[in-house]
């Protein structure tokens, strides 16, 4: 059923250069085998499949991005200004870079973000690229790891597809729609990063390797408490397939022991984390059933992840059960640095589940948790499949390459709802950014309550984001759709290929006004970028469209998309409502339309 495993007489039709050891490829030779052998197709459809979704997934964060900063971004905000103020002195930013947040030193993320304020207003766009390009090395290097394996193989297409799949999969939403989340992906991608670089230099013995493993752990130990672990994994790594063992174990383990001084330093305990030694000793089924979830967080409930997070830790065990009679580990470079990711993947679920167990398992089935967990997944398939293939008859290849297909399905059905949970995210958010630019966060701060829960604690945080004309009210966002302006400005051009209604129009409180609807653009048949609403020529309020209306795609036939849905929020004077108020479609090529 399978293709034979390291075949010693290649069929002569593959063309030179197919072969595992060959130094030369020969691309022509390369995709005639493709398009001869079934399970290359299937593959090799299947990672173009994966750089498709790859793509809209990014389109679809990218579109939906809100410039309004969420969670902790608010307490970086008052320091990050006073330096821009102050001009940048050396040592306040060196204090404020180091400065401890929360359990973690976040220097990687800190310079991010004083990047965005200072070149690009602090619009968020900025970070979000960058935890796309963290998730791209982090998929570049596991595919450099397989690749490196079996070169030309087709299961070798289906890892990559897997890797692709995963980084850039809508379940770890959180990760793609907060910009602090810089701190999290940038970690576990600099240590998946570290430990592929010191495989190669095992393999090669290339010094340049070894530079880049440490450049890339000092990035993930400044990133996240979680990224201090990659020295310990690195020093074992060391020890299993290197041959100066010893040297580089004990050098990872220095380097592990001055950055652990250095984080302890001046550091006190979040009041409100579980205290870790506490829980170990007195609660350890607890930490352990968090562990299990945390593992397991990609399945979607508690029990499910629960049982996934089980059969993860028991497959780890077999796999290293059977390793510890490898008696040349040199063979099995590759493996050894995927159970390894897998291992670091774990050390990092267990200090969480130690600090976080109060708050209870759906904390642990957080969204920013699936990152780390699609990671161990793909890293643990890949080592199953990569034994199995050194070892194994083709039944067991066979199995482990049928998990690795429900692993890519499971993952498309689960990141479809994810895409539904991401809009309703950015919905809130365009809710807290109108509520900013109109000004009505002022006497109703609830509006607030979605980036900040307490909302009266970001009150002056706003004022400042206001003075210093960044993030929401940056020009680049407030402008030419500015609340209170006349509509349409003369810039725009008017169409008359669109449909829409305005469904209603509900007061939430003193001269604020919820409005819902849904609008479609045939120009571009799609759903638009914005609905502006106008009352007596000025714009009173915008609505974001994304909303799924299953009903209208049902019942209009132009309609080609579900999410036609949207809604916004007005601000004026009372007696407002969908009889007196105008709604237009607006596109980013300037064309206006009334519906």
């Amino acid at each position: 059923m399978f293709d034979p495993l390291n075949e010693p007489d290649p069929n002569p039709e593959i063309g030179p250069g197919l072969h595992p050891t060959s130094s030369r490829v020969d691309l022509h030779g390369y995709f005639k085998t493709i398009l001869a052998n079934r399970h290359y197709v299937i593959a090799a459809s299947l990672l173009v499949a994966a750089c498709v979704i790859a793509v809209d997934n990014v389109a679809t964060v990218m579109t939906w991005h809100v410039p309004v900063p969420f969670s902790d971004e608010w307490i970086q905000l008052p320091g990050m200004i006073g330096l821009h103020d102050a001009g940048f002195p050396a040592g306040r930013v060196l204090s404020y870079l180091w400065a401890q947040h929360n359990e973690h030193r976040i220097v990687v993320p800190r310079i991010i973000y004083l990047m965005d304020m200072t070149l690009f207003g602090y619009r968020g766009y900025f970070p979000i690229v960058c935890i796309f390009v963290f998730q791209l090395l982090l998929a570049g290097m596991l595919a450099w790891l397989f690749v490196g394996k079996r070169r030309y193989s087709w299961e070798t297409f289906l890892l990559v597809s897997l890797a692709l799949v995963a980084a850039f999969n809508l379940v770890q939403w959180e990760n793609f729609a907060s910009t602090f989340q810089t701190s999290f992906v940038g970690c576990f991608a600099f240590s998946v990063a570290a430990l592929v670089l010191y495989a190669k230099h095992a393999l090669t013995g290339r010094a340049l390797y070894l530079w880049c493993t440490i450049l890339f752990a000092m990035l993930a130990s400044l990133s996240l408490a979680s990224g201090l672990f990659v020295w310990i994994v690195l020093a074992l790594l060391a020890f299993l397939v290197h041959s100066k063992r010893y040297r580089h174990s004990l050098f990872f383990v220095g380097v592990f022991l001055a950055f652990m001084s250095l984080y302890v330093h001046g550091y006190t305990s979040p009041p409100y984390h579980a205290n870790p030694v506490d829980s170990l000793i007195h609660h350890p089924l607890k930490v352990f059933d968090y562990l299990t979830v945390w593992l397991g967080n990609v399945a979607g409930t508690v029990f499910a992840a629960r049982l996934l997070g089980l059969m993860a830790l028991l497959a780890l065990l077999v796999v290293m059960a059977y390793l510890t009679l490898d008696k040349d580990r040199s063979r099995r470079v590759e493996i050894y640095t995927l159970l390894a990711i897998c291992l670091l993947v774990v050390l990092s679920g267990l200090v969480t589940s130690l600090a976080r167990i109060n708050f209870g398992l759906d904390q642990a089935m957080a969204s920013r948790y699936a990152t780390p967990a699609l990671i161990l997944w793909v890293s643990l398939l890949g080592c199953l499949l990569l034994l199995a293939l050194d070892s194994g008859p083709p039944l067991d290849v066979g199995i482990i390459v049928g998990f690795i297909l429900v692993a890519f399905v499971g993952l498309l059905f689960r990141s479809d709802y994810a895409t539904t949970a991401l809009v309703s995210f950015q919905n809130r958010q365009f809710q807290t950014y109108l509520a900013m630019v109109t000004g009505l966060y002022k006497v109703r701060p609830e509006l607030l309550a979605s980036p900040f829960p307490p909302p009266l604690q970001i009150l002056d945080k706003v004022d400042l984001l206001k003075s210093h004309n960044i993030s929401s009210f940056s020009a680049a966002e407030t402008s030419p759709l500015k609340i209170g302006g006349t509509f349409p400005p003369r810039s725009m051009q008017r169409t008359d290929s669109c449909k829409g209604h305005v469904d209603a129009v509900s007061p939430t409180g003193q001269d604020t006004y919820q409005v819902t609807g849904w609008a479609w653009d045939e120009g571009s048949s799609t759903y638009p970028e914005w609905v502006v609403l106008v009352k007596d020529g000025n714009i009173v309020g915008l609505g974001k469209p994304g909303i799924q209306r299953p009903d209208v795609y049902a019942v209009v036939p132009s309609v080609k998309k579900r999410r036609v849905g949207w809604q916004g929020i007005a601000g004026g004077s009372s007696g407002m409502g969908a009889q007196n108020i105008e709604a237009y479609v607006s596109t980013r090529s300037g064309h206006y339309c009334r519906f």
